[in-house]
Parts: C-alpha cells; structure tokens; sequence
C-alpha cells in the first residue's frame, strides 16, 4: 500500500534495533521478539541501551560499520529474496540503510551547496 502511495518505508525485523545491533556486528542471528534483541545489546555492547533512547552519540562514529554490516546482510538476505519471500517474513532483515544513505547524501548536497554560494 505504501509503495502504491509513493511512500518508502525503512523497514526492520524483528524491530528497529536490529539495525543498532548492525552498528556492533554482522550477524544474521534471528530474535524472537524485540525484548530479546535489546537484551542482547545490553549484554554484548551497551548496557545502558533504552528502547527510547537517543543514542546518535554513541553510535555516530559506529554508521560506517552499520552501512557495511547491513550491506552484508542484504546479501545474505537476498537468497530469501530471491526465493520469493517476503521481507516481513525474514529475520533477521533491515533496510533502514537506504535511509541512512538518502539522509547522508542529503547532508552532503547541503554542505556542498553552502560551499559554493557566492
């Protein structure tokens, strides 16, 4: 429905957090629910990890590792993929690097833009 409405989605399974746990890991360990997930990433990297948390600080020098931890589970992924399953099906799963990506080339086109204005 949101691909019929020229909507893009980010999408994660089983939650967001796997692509926290991409800035620590690649792993195609698959969770049981989202509580399990997060209790993983208090127990292996961030204790203090909040489901709420904005934790950008921490993580911000960690994105080069995510956008290629996650590169690497697309092609794990893209196996299940091709074999006609659908990405709500598969876990783990996260897109969430194309955002990563639109927003760091957003960025970039901004700093570049204000570096060239007269």
């Amino acid at each position: 429905m949101a691909a019929a409405n020229g909507i893009k989605v980010a999408f994660s399974n089983i939650c967001f957090e796997q692509w926290i746990l991409l800035h620590y890991e690649a792993t195609q360990k698959s969770y049981a629910n989202c509580d399990q997930l997060i209790n993983y990433i208090k127990l292996n990297h961030d204790s203090g990890y909040k489901k709420d948390d904005y934790c950008s600080k921490r993580l911000g020098d960690k994105v080069q590792t995510a956008l290629n931890n996650n590169a690497w589970l697309m092609r794990q992924v893209d196996i299940d993929k091709s074999r006609g399953i659908h990405v709500w099906e598969i876990n783990p799963y996260t897109d969430v690097h194309k955002l990563v990506n639109f927003l760091l080339n957003l960025d970039a086109s901004k700093r570049l833009n204000r570096n060239t204005l007269p």
